[in-house]
C-alpha cells in the first residue's frame, strides 16, 4: 500500500509539478487552430507537440533546479529525484522527436520544430538571463512561441492560411497578450528566486501588489477585445471565439485566490489555456 500511495504520489507531483499542464495548454492551442482556422489536425502532430514542449519544460526545470528550492521547493524536491536521468532523456527524446518528425511530418515542421526547440533549450541558459539587462524580457519570449504555436498545425499539414491569414493573426495577437498576462502572473509565485537571479521582472520591478494592478487592466483589456474586434469585423472573427472572453474572468478568480494565500490560483492560471477548446467548444454548440 506504501508503494503504491509513493508511486501515486510521485505521478501527480510529476504532472503538476514538471510542466506536463503547460505542456497540455500548447496541445489545446494547437486544437484551437483547428477550431477556429480550420486547420487539419492529426495524432502524430499532437503527439510531436506534446514531446517537443515537454523536453523543453523538462530541460528549463532541469536548469532551475537550485533556484526552485526558494520559490518552489516541492517542484525542486521532485525533480531531484530523476535528475540523474534528465540528460539521457532529453538527448533521447530530441533525436526520437527528430526521426518521429521526418517520418511522419515534413522538412519544414523539423525546421519549425528546431527552431523552436533551439530557444526554448536557450531560454534558461541565455534569453531568461536577457531579463537581467531588459525588464519582462522572458515573459514578452515565452508569449511570442504560445503565439507562434497557431501556425505549426498549417506548417506540419502543409496547408497555406489563405483566407483566415487575418484571422490567424488576430488569434495570436489575443494569445500573445493572454500568455503575457499569465507569464506576469506566474513571476508572482517566482519574485524570490527571480530577484536573486537579478531578473527584472514586473514583480521584482514594481512590487506583488503593483503587478497585479497589470494583471487586471491586462484582464480588462482582453476581455474588451475580441468583441471589439466581432464588431469591426463580423463576417472574419468566428462568434464562438466571443466564449474566450471567459478566461479573463477566471483569471481575475485566480488572482483572487492567490491574494488569499491559495496557491491553487498558480496552478489553475498555469494551465489557462487547456480550458480554451472547451470554451470554443461550447460557443459552437451556443451559436449554431
Amino acid at each position: 500500500m506504501s508503494m503504491l500511495k509513493n508511486a501515486g504520489q510521485f505521478l501527480f507531483d510529476e504532472v503538476v509539478y514538471n510542466g506536463h499542464l503547460q505542456t497540455w495548454g500548447v496541445i489545446a492551442l494547437v486544437v484551437l487552430a483547428g477550431q477556429l482556422l480550420g486547420t487539419p489536425l492529426s495524432a502524430s502532430l499532437l503527439v510531436a507537440v506534446y514531446a517537443l514542449f515537454y523536453l523543453i519544460y523538462l530541460h528549463d526545470r532541469y536548469q532551475g533546479v537550485d533556484l526552485d528550492a526558494l520559490g518552489n521547493a516541492r517542484r525542486s524536491r521532485h525533480l531531484r529525484k530523476i535528475y540523474r536521468f534528465v540528460p539521457a532523456v532529453l538527448v533521447g527524446g530530441l533525436l526520437a522527436l527528430a526521426l518521429f518528425l521526418y517520418a511522419f511530418g515534413n522538412v519544414y515542421a523539423l525546421a519549425f520544430a528546431a527552431a523552436i526547440a533551439l530557444g526554448g533549450f536557450l531560454y534558461p541558459v541565455y534569453f531568461k538571463k536577457l531579463t537581467k539587462r531588459i525588464p519582462a524580457f522572458k515573459n514578452l519570449y515565452v508569449a511570442l512561441v504560445f503565439a507562434l504555436m497557431l501556425f505549426f498545425p498549417n506548417v506540419y499539414a502543409l496547408v497555406p492560411l489563405g483566407g483566415v491569414a487575418t484571422l490567424a493573426l488576430m488569434l495570436a495577437v489575443f494569445v500573445f497578450l493572454r500568455g503575457l498576462t499569465m507569464q506576469f502572473f506566474l513571476d508572482l509565485k517566482d519574485v524570490d528566486g527571480d530577484r536573486a537571479e537579478g531578473l527584472r521582472t514586473l514583480p521584482v520591478l514594481f512590487g506583488a501588489e503593483n503587478t497585479a494592478a497589470v494583471i487586471r487592466v491586462m484582464n480588462a483589456g482582453t476581455a474588451l477585445l475580441l468583441p471589439a474586434l466581432y464588431l469591426a469585423f463580423p463576417s472574419l472573427l468566428p462568434l464562438p471565439a466571443l466564449m474566450l472572453v471567459c478566461v479573463a474572468f477566471a483569471d481575475a478568480y485566480f488572482l483572487r485566490l492567490v491574494a488569499r494565500g491559495n496557491a491553487a490560483g498558480f496552478l489553475l492560471e498555469s494551465a489557462e489555456f487547456v480550458y480554451w477548446p472547451f470554451l470554443v467548444y461550447i460557443g459552437q454548440i451556443l451559436f449554431r
